[in-house]
């Protein structure tokens, strides 16, 4: 799977939250994880969609999906060319994760990408045709080729010999009145 450099995201989070997870124990998280204040983490839960970061590359947009995992909330990650205006009003300032203490690998070294919107998930690989021999084969024309040619032909069943089988005299069965 190949790595799209260029392109880019903007990311959205409307409240929504993992399913099992504590809402108070998220807000807390989030908190932490941005620095929020107060009034910060309010304008984050609004009810609203809100615009957390505009036209991040698949790095960032990675990152900060794996913040808001970790906390139990869902980060929607949107192309750039399928995502809709923000409102003036909300995402004033972009929100910045804590630096973690442990280095996070690069979206290059780890393999993974964000696939486009519409896309395939998963790349079909490269089928190699086997190279086949159809120096026998020909083509007839038309005038010489009718839907009969097609016709399969069958064997007749072979019939079976039953010269060797007699009929033999039954003895007759028994009077109702000699077997009282």
């Amino acid at each position: 799977m190949t790595l799209v450099t260029d392109a880019r995201f903007d990311l959205c989070f409307d409240g929504a939250l993992q399913p099992d997870a504590d809402p108070d124990l998220v807000r807390q998280r989030l908190a932490a994880a941005f620095r929020l204040d107060d009034q910060g983490l309010a304008r984050l839960f609004c009810g609203k969609r809100v615009f957390i970061r505009h036209e991040v590359d698949v790095t960032t947009a990675a990152k900060l999906d794996r913040v808001f995992k970790q906390a139990g909330a869902l980060l929607e990650i949107i192309p750039c060319d399928v995502a809709a205006t923000p409102p003036d009003d909300v995402g004033a300032a972009p929100l910045e994760p804590e630096p973690t203490p442990e280095p996070d690998p690069p979206a290059a070294e780890s393999g993974l990408s964000l696939a486009p919107a519409g896309g395939f998930i998963e790349m079909t690989p490269a089928v190699k045709m086997p190279d086949l021999d159809t120096s026998h084969l020909s083509i007839v024309s038309e005038a010489d080729w009718t839907l009969e040619d097609c016709e399969q032909t069958t064997a007749p069943a072979p019939v079976a010999d039953i010269s060797h089988l007699t009929l033999v005299e039954m003895d007759p069965l028994p009077d109702k009145d000699s077997l009282d």
